[in-house]
């Protein structure tokens, strides 16, 4: 698989953002990366490999930046790396998986890169952080989208409320269950994007529907990726929470 093929093909749903530029920043420093792994491999300059690191570091630190400006919703411009990742942190922006990614990448390249002039990598150490750094960036490219589409639809949907809450009118004393499914019935009939939904990501369009959720139902509390009890690794792709009921939704797709 070509990582960096997988980020550039999110571009154009990216576009939609504002985010291209940034995110091309960092494909140029993950190509790069890679170029300074061959040069070390064919020339036997083992010092090398620090210099991926170093790209590779880069690519990490302007993801953060890309990411924080549309999850955060501000631009970042005048923080530092540490001030957004601690901020990331201490407030819960990133999802499991993407946290799993951002800790792995931050304990074992960039903080023993940062701190210790006397740091030496080698071939395996510089090959894995592109390859981690790569993931990390197509994950969280995916958390951006569907951070950045759901709260496009909730504002489109915000407009038009009132009728909305008319359509939902003769199932608000149903259980939760039941008026979600109302609520879904009525998603169903929203209009498409210029992108028709068998062509759309499935990250975009469960950010559609999570926003049009909060909006249909404000009483309900949603939750992504909720993670099983006792089932290592598995997770639901939305859960409805309310007044101690919860109800699973799992975004399925057709062949079509």
């Amino acid at each position: 698989m070509d990582l960096l093929a997988e980020i550039q093909n999110k571009l154009p749903a990216l576009a939609a953002y504002g985010a291209v530029d940034g995110v091309q920043a960092v494909v140029r420093h993950i190509t790069t990366a890679e170029r300074w792994l061959q040069r070390a491999r064919s020339e036997r300059d083992d010092d090398l490999f620090n210099d991926v690191i170093y790209r590779t570091n880069q690519a990490f630190e302007g993801m953060l930046k890309e990411a924080y400006a549309i999850l955060a919703e501000s631009s970042g411009q005048h923080m530092t790396p540490h001030a957004i990742e601690k901020h990331m942190v201490q407030n819960s922006v990133l999802t499991a998986r993407v946290k799993e990614l951002f800790t792995n990448y931050r304990q074992q390249w960039r903080n023993p890169s940062t701190h210790d002039h006397r740091m030496v990598f080698n071939d395996q150490e510089a090959f894995l952080a592109i390859v981690s750094v790569s993931a990390f960036a197509n994950i969280l490219i995916d958390q951006m989208l569907e951070t950045a589409s759901s709260r496009k639809e909730a504002s489109e949907v915000e407009k038009r409320k009132t009728e909305l809450a008319r359509g939902l009118s003769n199932s608000a004393e149903l259980p939760l269950v039941d008026r979600i499914v109302s609520a879904l019935t009525l998603f169903a009939k929203e209009p498409q994007e210029e992108n028709n939904e068998g062509q759309m990501r499935e990250v975009e369009l469960l950010g559609r529907l999570t926003g049009f959720m909060s909006i249909a139902l404000p009483s309900v509390q949603f939750e992504r990726e909720v993670a099983i009890d006792g089932q290592k690794g598995l997770r639901v792709d939305l859960v409805a929470r309310e007044a101690g009921t919860n109800v699973v939704l799992e975004l399925k797709r057709s062949s079509r």
